[in-house]
């Protein structure tokens, strides 16, 4: 049964961290490792702050309890230190056992950056649809506006070309009042 158990901690992709309550580290299994940068027996026994930035200024285990209890067993997203240094955006979730009258507490970690990285291209996404929906509305708006224009100027254009064309077709004709009517028009058009 542990020879199972310990294939199946081995096999999950998900990082399992048990450490004590001063933050100790006790195990890590291969996909825990493999998130933090770190060969698995190079963990053990190091201090769980080396991990997280959160407790940096740890100087007692209230500043460990105190993250333990804002995350929870259900988790939360908290920042990680991979072993070059490197921060990383990591879901944590942790819970307190008690194994052989000793307190101990399994953490679960997950690497999110692919997440955030896919969540920001989505985000990326959907500004440019919007800023794409924009420009369309704009486009429609201009093309409205010309068409409006166009038509709100070919009425009046209408009228001079026909006041210009009864002038120069029958000008000589036409009795001066009747001039200065066709060119009163073409004024007022105009």
């Amino acid at each position: 049964m542990k020879r199972r158990l310990e294939a199946i901690l081995d096999n999950l992709v998900d990082g399992i961290i048990t450490f004590d309550p001063h933050g100790v580290i006790e195990s890590i299994n291969p996909a825990g490792a493999v998130i933090l940068g770190y060969e698995r027996d190079a963990l053990l026994g190091q201090p769980i702050k080396s991990l997280l930035p959160a407790l940096d200024d740890m100087t007692t285990g209230d500043a460990l309890a105190a993250l333990i209890e804002q995350v929870g067993s259900r988790g939360g997203e908290i920042v990680g230190r991979r072993k070059d240094g490197t921060l990383f955006p990591m879901y944590f979730a942790a819970s307190q056992m008690k194994l052989n009258n000793r307190h101990l507490y399994t953490a679960i970690i997950q690497d999110l950056t692919e997440r955030k990285f896919l969540e920001s291209q989505v985000l990326e996404k959907e500004r440019l649809n919007v800023a794409l929906e924009k420009e369309r509305e704009l486009r429609d708006l201009k093309n409205r506006f010309l068409s409006m224009m166009s038509h709100e100027l070919r009425t009046p254009l209408s009228a001079i070309q026909l006041a210009n064309s009864m002038l120069r077709t029958y000008g000589d004709r036409l009795s001066e009042q009747k001039k200065r009517e066709s060119y009163e028009a073409i004024d007022t058009q105009v």
